[in-house]
């Protein structure tokens, strides 16, 4: 398959050609240009929004313009979602990992909110009727920084799979495992 050049080429290839399939590969660079051009669409989208709040906020039509901003920004969403997760796993696929490995943060997440935010991390936390009030904060303020550190974790993994050489260079025309 050959590779798109410029970002134009990127965009069509990644949201139109490609947005919602994925099995394949995709490059590094593909990917990162990609990922590069829909947050600075994504921003560029939040900064026209934010701006035409600000200036309806005391005007008639503000109920009508958030209404209309929160149908296209869900429109936008699921347009801006999609494509991104179709690349992210084709780019997982290109380094030589599974698809599944993007749910890693995701469960790691989950497990977080459980063990430290939920009855059960908070009952683990504040044990038993007589504690201080700060023994508690101290407590809680340890939770919920080891949940972020290890939702963190999570992600900065997740960015080095992303990072990968790919794994179709990995092997040279002998088969003798140095990279080409």
């Amino acid at each position: 398959m050959e590779e798109p050049i410029g970002p134009v080429d990127i965009l069509k290839f990644c949201l139109f050609k490609n947005g919602y399939r994925f099995k394949g590969r995709l490059s590094r660079r593909t990917f990162w240009i990609f990922v590069c051009l829909m947050s600075c669409i994504t921003l560029i989208y939040q900064l026209v929004v934010a701006l035409c709040v600000s200036g309806m906020f005391q005007s008639e039509s503000y109920t009508a313009f958030v209404l209309t901003s929160s149908v296209f920004g869900l429109i936008y969403f699921v347009f801006a979602t999609v494509p991104l997760l179709s690349a992210a796993v084709r780019r997982l696929n290109d380094a030589g990992r599974s698809g599944f490995y993007l749910i890693i943060p995701w469960l790691v997440t989950l497990v977080c909110d459980f063990l430290f935010y939920g009855r059960l991390g908070l009952y683990f936390i504040i044990q038993g009727p007589l504690i201080d009030i700060a023994e508690m904060a101290g407590r809680l303020t340890a939770a919920l920084t080891l949940g972020d550190i290890l939702i963190g974790l999570s992600y900065l993994y997740l960015i080095y799979l992303w990072c990968l050489p790919s794994a179709a260079h990995e092997l040279t025309a002998e088969g003798n495992g140095k990279g080409a």
